[in-house]
């Protein structure tokens, strides 16, 4: 019986922790400066022009013209394209990055 109890509170508990995940607002960042501030696995929103792509396995580099780098698991390429991202921050190599969770553009 407690066996069965502590596995439904885990799984609600696991239910919210995904609801707030999913509804955490996001943060819009304009430029690289505006991210300097923000800690890791912040939620945030930008926008920009691709002009440079890097292509490492199974993922894409992208950066935009205000120097924000995009980390994408896409297959597709968006050089030269104006995109508006919503996502991650992570921070590679001391350089903060942007993990795409949706891209339009």
């Amino acid at each position: 019986m407690i066996k069965t109890a502590a596995l439904i509170v885990s799984v609600i508990g696991i239910f919210v922790l995904l609801l707030m995940l999913n509804y955490q607002t996001a943060v819009f960042v304009e430029n690289i400066n505006g991210m300097e501030r923000l800690v890791r696995n912040t939620k945030v929103k930008t926008y920009g022009n691709v002009i440079d792509e890097r292509i490492y396995g199974g993922f894409r580099i992208f950066r935009l013209d205000n120097d924000i780098e995009i980390v994408c698991d896409c297959t597709f390429s968006l050089r030269g394209k104006n995109v508006f991202v919503t996502g991650v921050i992570e921070d590679y190599t001391g350089r903060k990055q942007v993990r795409v969770l949706s891209v339009k553009g």
